[in-house]
């Protein structure tokens, strides 16, 4: 029987920036959208009751929800660890961070995602002229103080020519670590949009390009790699593997995850936050027990098995078939034009 063990809340659609490559584009549908805080608060119990401990809470930009603090003083009156996804814009103000530690968020929680190393960059991707000052104020803040920040930096076309420049741009400014997300697609009750994904031999280039320049710099850079671990060379990922550096996998396909959109509604993952398996309405009716049986039911199990395939023949007696369980991110195979002639093994 799945068990979910760690959850999503999506808490508001609204966001200070406009990157070119977020997956989210086509599904936040109204800007200033907020989950109200007693919707947010009953996710939150009905979390504690599934007794999961874990929670990220992600948007849109969640640090612009007004009951941010109030939803970490819940959780953890609930005994839940609540970790923050943020652009770090806010971050710039330090009596915004001293009001969510003094609600209970420790800053190991915290992950700022990056996007440029430079004003200029910065402007491009994310479309907005001031964001740059403000996450190296937020980083600033961090480092002055002696707090642990996780950076997220995610490997697209916009940005893979980006990413040496802001490994060294972390580490002048004292961040010796990072964590490399590859960009799926963008998929919507609009349809799939793929434009700013990388091919997957250009992914494994990349992955190996930054790699290789973190030992260089004596930087820790990590991978939540969801395209096909036959794209990477042998060796580098035997590498890997030995230093801890690499995660892959599906939460959809063994229900280890659950997802609220900002309706309330359980989605698949936080790249499908039009496609909900189960309404608001009917989860305010469902007691712990019932939950679980409607999250096994069969209509679930049979998404599951649907992400369980063989992309390739090579798959059926690949060693690492069960760590990359057939091809990553099943996103990635929405797009019809895929080049499947990526095995290097």
């Amino acid at each position: 029987m799945a068990q979910p063990g760690k959850a999503w809340i999506n808490i508001t659609e609204m966001c200070n920036n406009r990157c070119s490559y977020c997956y989210a584009q086509n599904s936040l549908h109204d800007r200033r959208r907020m989950m109200p805080i007693e919707d947010i608060k009953n996710i939150l119990d009905k979390l504690a009751l599934l007794k999961i401990r874990r929670c990220i809470i992600i948007g849109g930009e969640p640090t612009l929800h007004p009951e941010i603090a109030e939803i970490y003083k819940y959780a953890k009156k609930n005994k839940i660890r609540i970790s923050l996804v943020s652009n770090g814009s806010r971050f710039a103000d330090e009596k915004f961070y001293k009001k969510l530690k003094d609600a209970g968020l420790p800053s190991s929680s915290i992950a700022f995602s990056m996007h440029a190393s430079s004003p200029q960059d910065s402007a491009l991707l994310t479309g907005s002229s001031v964001y740059f000052s403000l996450f190296s104020k937020g980083i600033s803040n961090f480092v002055k103080q002696k707090l642990k920040l996780h950076v997220n930096i995610v490997i697209s076309k916009q940005t893979v020519n980006k990413v040496v420049p802001m490994m060294d741009w972390l580490k002048e400014h004292h961040i010796n670590h990072g964590f490399f997300n590859l960009a799926s697609p963008a998929v919507s009750e609009k349809g799939t949009d793929s434009s700013f994904v990388l091919k997957f031999d250009q992914l494994a280039q990349t992955v190996e390009k930054i790699y290789k320049h973190a030992k260089k710099i004596n930087f820790t850079a990590r991978f939540l790699y969801l395209a096909p671990l036959c794209t990477l060379p042998k060796k580098l990922l035997d590498i890997f593997k030995k230093e801890g550096l690499i995660d892959a996998g599906c939460s959809i396909r063994n229900g280890s995850s659950v997802l609220f959109n900002i309706d309330g509604d359980v989605v698949p993952c936080n790249h499908l936050l039009d496609f909900p398996v189960m309404k608001k309405n009917d989860l305010d009716k469902y007691n712990s027990k019932r939950f679980l049986e409607v999250w096994n039911a069969p209509q679930m199990e049979f998404m599951r098995e649907k992400t369980r395939v063989y992309r390739l023949e090579q798959c059926k007696t690949c060693p690492e078939i069960a760590l990359c369980q057939g091809g990553g991110c099943p996103l990635f195979w929405f797009n019809k034009n895929i080049d499947t002639n990526f095995y290097k093994w």
